[in-house]
């Protein structure tokens, strides 16, 4: 009789880590799920076209997108899509057949600015959690062809780290591949790098090699390593296991 009180005091505690801890901990912080409408479209040769729209779902309530064509024609398009899919939770890097360019996304806070960077608008975001969070993760839904993400994260504009994540293409749209980017791989790119216990501002680049590439991202947040969260686990029921003796 007592076994079978120990056993459910210990399922229940185990049960309760899983529905109510792990849910909050996966994503501690969702940088961007793409869930708004916004759209900036540039024509090219050399077209630049940029938006900033307001949104209180994101990193600083604010998402910045700028576009550039370096290959073209004036009746052919970069069209970069916030909100696109048939799940209106989409950013979508359309290039025409005969476009190449590049898009960038930037979260540096309400500004009211595209065309420019706020280094310091996030204001000191930690973006571990106290330690929490260990890395970035990035979904991408679809993409034709290769292509490089680089995501430059600043603490002011003279210390930031990046990382550039090399896609090879041939993801079928809805396969949803996930890609994790662990903020020791960072590389400093200027001054000492980033903080990531003190950020002012993230940008995210979609540089293509072909024209004509299609890419679709379903979002970008934080994300803790694997590890840590087994490592939860097993404290907790460790922890329920000797509450209940």
């Amino acid at each position: 009789m007592r076994e079978s009180i120990a056993r459910n005091v210990v399922m229940r505690g185990f049960a309760l880590v899983v529905t109510c801890v792990l849910p909050s901990y996966a994503y501690s912080t969702m940088i961007d799920d793409f869930a708004s409408l916004q759209r900036a479209e540039a024509y090219g040769p050399n077209g630049i076209a940029g938006s900033y729209a307001d949104d209180s779902k994101v990193l600083g309530n604010e998402r910045d997108l700028l576009v550039f064509t370096s290959q073209g024609s004036p009746y052919t398009s970069l069209d970069l899509l916030s909100g696109s899919g048939t799940s209106n939770s989409l950013l979508s890097h359309n290039e025409d057949a005969d476009v190449l360019g590049a898009s960038h996304v930037v979260w540096d806070g309400p500004d009211g600015d595209c065309l420019s960077i706020d280094f310091t608008g996030l204001n000191g975001t930690d973006l571990t959690e106290s330690g929490l969070q260990t890395g970035f993760e990035i979904e991408v839904y679809a993409d034709d062809l290769p292509a490089a993400l680089i995501l430059n994260v600043y603490s002011d504009a003279q210390n930031y780290s990046s990382f550039t994540l090399k896609l090879n293409g041939a993801i079928p749209p809805g396969s949803n591949k996930s890609y994790t980017l662990p903020f020791l791989g960072f590389s400093p790119s200027g001054g000492i790098g980033a903080d990531f216990t003190n950020v002012g501002a993230i940008e995210l680049r979609i540089e293509t090699i072909y024209a004509g590439t299609d890419i679709q991202l379903d979002h970008i947040a934080t994300t803790p390593e694997p590890g840590s969260i087994l490592l939860l686990l097993g404290s907790a029921l460790t922890l329920t296991t000797a509450r209940r003796r």
